[in-house]
């Protein structure tokens, strides 16, 4: 187990990692790995509406988009959200807080979130 130690708040943390990283893969070399191996085993039917709750720079959700899933991102960060939406200008990723949902009750048939 990796563990990291901050020596700042939560924002500020998440926004400087991500406005420090490079871009996402659109794909997985290897899908036995975390976190896709953990998704694919949880979204089973591709006409499902997926929820990925902080989506980061989009790994995951490039990954169902890319591959015909109707999946959408919500992330934190409005600059990993500017990010994703540079490189696919069409994805479905909004910048919000997982702790006040901009949805209506079942909107979603499934719902992930990894880290």
């Amino acid at each position: 187990m990796k563990k990291v130690y901050r020596d700042i708040d939560n924002v500020n943390y998440w926004e400087k990692r991500w406005r420090e990283a490079g871009e996402d893969k659109d794909y997985f070399d290897n899908l036995d790995i975390y976190p896709i191996k953990y998704a694919m085993q949880t979204i089973k039917d591709k006409n499902g509406v997926i929820l990925e709750c902080g989506s980061g720079l989009g790994r995951v959700l490039k990954h169902y988009h890319l591959n015909g899933y109707k999946i959408i991102g919500l992330e934190y960060d409005k600059g990993a959200v500017d990010k994703i939406k540079k490189q696919y200008p069409d994805i479905n990723v909004m910048q919000g807080d997982v702790r006040k949902l901009p949805f209506k009750n079942e909107t979603f048939d499934y719902i992930v979130s990894f880290g």
